[in-house]
């Protein structure tokens, strides 16, 4: 690589860290936990190049799902994977969220093993949620062409937030009262933030009238309107829910 592409790759990067660091250091941004960790600079960052998206995307999947493995629940929870894509050349929201989902069906396809046993593959139950490597993962996806729903907007790239499924179940668990208190004060903190706007679809893992691939990607007007996920999930003959 030249010195003067060293540059260019480097800059982008500088760029788009600085924006997601100057969201996340706002005072009324509604996570309190991405707020936490970016305080204390424990997370950790996973740059893709648009020349080489497929592969360092799941390369990196793959690095962060071995050290969730390896290290203890209570030494990973902030920890969050932050992934930013350097493309950013899209026309409007609707095409960097088609974008973004294609990202993740790339991974899907491209991860050899297999999902849990009784792992549901239906994206259209409750009990769904997106695996890689044999982990449960959430996904938060944002867009810099996100504008009423300002809080999913991380600077000019897409962004995903990635964080193991169990680490919800343990800060903010909707079984206990601390754990319900808390996505009540993100939920309102959402609101203010984004100067009332609420998406219809948000609501949390294992209600039943809640799916989890709609929290992944919110919708606004100038976005993708979707009735089914858009997702095409591998069969797993040892799920009682699979479509297929």
């Amino acid at each position: 690589m030249l010195e003067s592409d060293t540059a260019l790759e480097m800059g982008w990067r500088i760029q788009a860290y600085w924006q997601f660091e100057q969201v996340l250091s706002d005072k009324g941004f509604p996570c309190l936990f991405g707020r936490r960790a970016n305080k204390a600079g424990s997370c950790l960052l996973l740059f893709i190049p648009e020349k080489d998206e497929r592969q360092t995307l799941c390369d990196g999947l793959q690095a962060y799902v071995k050290f969730v493995n390896e290290t203890p629940l209570e030494d990973r929870l902030f920890n969050p994977l932050i992934v930013i894509f350097e493309k950013n050349d899209f026309n409007t929201l609707a095409e960097e969220q088609a974008h973004a989902w294609g990202a993740l069906q790339h991974l899907h396809d491209d991860d050899n093993s297999p999902w849990p046993a009784g792992a549901c593959t239906n994206p259209e139950t409750f009990e769904w949620t997106y695996h890689f490597a044999g982990l449960s993962l959430f996904i938060n996806m944002s867009f810099p062409r996100h504008t009423a729903m300002k809080s999913r907007s991380l600077g000019g790239h897409i962004v995903f937030v990635v964080n193991p499924r169990e680490n919800f179940d343990e800060v903010a668990s909707g079984e206990t009262e601390s754990g319900r208190k808390i996505r009540e004060r993100i939920r309102q903190r959402i609101a203010d933030y984004n100067k009332g706007v609420m998406p219809d679809t948000l609501g949390f893992f294992g209600d039943g009238d809640s799916l989890e691939w709609k929290q992944y990607q919110l919708y606004e007007k100038g976005g993708l309107s979707l009735s089914r996920c858009p997702l095409h999930i591998k069969a797993n003959t040892t799920d009682p829910f699979s479509e297929r």
